[in-house]
C-alpha cells in the first residue's frame, strides 16, 4: 500500500512593509535630483511637536513664539533686529517675521511659517 501525504497549502509572498516612507532608492543612498529638501535633521521632541503643529490642517491657534523662535533658532540663523523683528536665514533664503502682540502666533504667521 502507498503512503499517503497530505498536501501542503500554499504560501503567498508578501513583502514585508518598510518602517518608513523610504523608497528602494533612498534606502540604497540614492539621491534624488528633483528633491531640494536637505537630508533631514535631528530635532528634540519639542521642536518636532512645534513643527506639527505648524504644519497640521486646520491651523493651531495655540502656538506659542517662543517654541516657534526656539524651533528657527535651531534649524536656521536667527537676527533679531532693533525693530523687534527677526531676520530668519534659511539656506539661500531670508525671511522677516515680526514678534506677535500676544504669546501666540497667529493665522497669517502659520500661514507665513509655512511658506518658508
Amino acid at each position: 500500500m502507498g503512503t499517503s501525504s497530505t498536501p501542503s497549502k500554499p504560501t503567498a509572498m508578501v513583502p514585508p512593509i518598510p518602517y518608513n516612507c523610504q523608497t528602494a532608492s533612498q534606502a540604497a543612498g540614492e539621491r534624488n535630483p528633483m528633491a531640494s529638501a536637505p537630508e533631514p535633521m535631528h530635532l528634540s521632541g519639542h521642536h518636532r511637536d512645534t513643527l506639527l503643529q505648524i504644519l497640521q490642517h486646520p491651523a493651531g491657534h495655540n502656538i506659542e513664539w517662543r517654541a516657534v523662535l526656539s524651533l528657527l533658532d535651531a534649524v536656521a540663523s536667527v537676527e533679531e533686529q532693533r525693530d523687534g523683528r527677526f531676520l530668519v536665514t534659511l539656506g539661500e533664503e531670508t525671511e522677516t517675521l515680526e514678534r506677535p502682540r500676544d504669546k501666540d502666533i497667529d493665522l497669517q504667521q502659520v500661514v507665513d511659517l509655512r511658506a518658508c
